[in-house]
C-alpha cells in the first residue's frame, strides 16, 4: 500500500508508511504493516498495545494503553513512531474492515 498525505508530515514521519504491506485481522482487532520505516520492522497493533517488532517477531519497542498517549495533543504536537503506528493501524483496520461490517 502506498500511504502519504500531510498528516504524516505534520507529525513528524514524512515517509515512515510510503510504502508497506498492510494485514489486518477480521474476527479480532489486530493490524500490521510491514516495512515499517522501509525497513524489516513492521508495526503491530491491538486495541490496548501497539509494538514495533523486527523481522523475527522480537519485539523492539511497545506502548500499552496507546491511546492514551495522545491526550493533551494538539494538532501541532509530533508522534513517536508508536503513536504513528497505533493511529495508521487503527485506521487501517476501521477502512478495510467496513465492507464486513457493512454486509
Amino acid at each position: 500500500m502506498a500511504q502519504g498525505g500531510v498528516l504524516g508530515a505534520v507529525k513528524g514521519h514524512p515517509h515512515t508508511l510510503e510504502r508497506a504491506r498492510v494485514t489486518v485481522g477480521l474476527r479480532k482487532g489486530w493490524a500490521s504493516h510491514l516495512r515499517f520505516r522501509r525497513d524489516a520492522r513492521r508495526s503491530r497493533f491491538e486495541p490496548d498495545r501497539v509494538a514495533l517488532e523486527d523481522a523475527d517477531g522480537t519485539v523492539l519497542e511497545e506502548l500499552p494503553e496507546p491511546r492514551r498517549s495522545f491526550a493533551g495533543q494538539s494538532l501541532g504536537t509530533p508522534w513517536t513512531e508508536l503513536q504513528l503506528a497505533y493511529f495508521a493501524s487503527c485506521a487501517m483496520w476501521t477502512y478495510l474492515n467496513m465492507p464486513f461490517l457493512l454486509a
